[in-house]
């Protein structure tokens, strides 16, 4: 009976640390920072769940340009908020 199972997973995203409502805040500073402001709630509202290329042709559509290294900006700013 103790080796009944060969890998237990545990997901603990959102339950120790609530960390979508802290890189909300993270995209928000950005994209202020960029000369776009947007509040956590907004980024929560528009862009939770979306691809960040996704977020950029959104942005663009509206006549936002981020930067080229956005992506690379705001793994290493959600990594340094988290941590």
């Amino acid at each position: 009976m103790l080796n009944q199972f060969d890998l237990i997973i545990f997901d603990c995203d959102g339950v120790l640390v609530d960390s979508e409502i802290i890189l909300c805040g993270v995209y928000a500073d950005y994209f202020t920072s960029a000369g776009f402001p947007h509040t956590a709630a907004e980024v929560s509202e528009k862009y939770l769940g979306v691809s960040d290329e996704t977020t950029v042709a959104m942005l663009a559509a509206e006549g936002m340009m981020l930067p080229a290294t956005f992506s690379d900006d705001i793994q290493y700013l959600g990594k340094v908020a988290l941590a």
